[in-house]
């Protein structure tokens, strides 16, 4: 009998796995084939960063970005990126800056593409949409509401081909609620965090995937 504790101690953990199994891993990436004869992408103009808000499924409430979370997610990638040792980049300013003088601060982002890449001699384009930033509300051992982030990413050639795109969606949520955030709790010491943490969280997680495929397209 000295195995039944054990057991039942299995097939509760399978039950709880199997009940959190349909939640989505807040990291999803899509890779584009490796360009034929290799692609050396060592520039990157960062194109301003919208807000986008959607709903999460027919009848929902718009999902909300609250003011100063562009902003946030903007400085979170700059950051990143511009740790990359051999990768100059353009921040979303002073390409910001730019469109605005030139009056193509409305364009068609295929158009962006190629003027942003011409202009700052670029290799590449990359995108940013916000879809969601709320505030954790409440302290870090109880929270009333969860914070909550989702941005989408997109690298785009000057020709508009799209390379790579990935997006980060967490609300934080209890270990008890989703095991497989097991991990992210330990890291985060089984608090509940501020936005800019997610935040923080998925541009490195979103960085290190997109400049693993930079690698492989050499």
């Amino acid at each position: 009998m000295r195995g039944a504790p054990w057991s039942a101690a299995l097939a509760l953990l399978a039950l709880a796995l199997a009940a959190c199994a349909d939640r989505p891993d807040p990291l999803r990436v899509e890779r584009g084939a490796r360009p034929p004869g290799g692609l050396a992408i060592d520039s990157i103009a960062i194109a301003p960063l919208r807000s986008a808000p959607q709903v999460d499924r027919p009848g929902a409430a718009v999902v909300d970005v609250e003011a100063g979370g562009v902003e946030m997610v903007g400085a979170r990638l700059v950051g990143a990126l511009a740790a990359v040792e051999g990768l100059e980049i353009v921040p979303p300013d002073e390409t910001g800056r730019w469109l605005r003088a030139n009056g193509l601060a409305d364009a068609a982002p295929a158009r962006l593409d190629a003027e942003l890449a011409r202009s700052f001699g670029a290799d590449a384009v990359l995108h940013g949409r916000v879809r969601r930033y709320l505030s954790r509300i409440g302290g870090p051992r109880g929270a009333q509401r969860p914070a909550a982030v989702w941005f989408e990413l997109e690298l785009r050639l000057p020709d508009g081909t799209r390379l790579w795109r990935g997006s980060w969606d967490e609300r934080q949520v209890a270990v008890s609620e989703d095991l497989f955030s097991l991990g992210r709790a330990i890291d985060r010491d089984f608090a509940w965090v501020e936005a800019p943490r997610l935040v923080g969280d998925g541009v490195r997680a979103l960085v290190a995937d997109l400049m693993g495929e930079r690698r492989r397209w050499r």
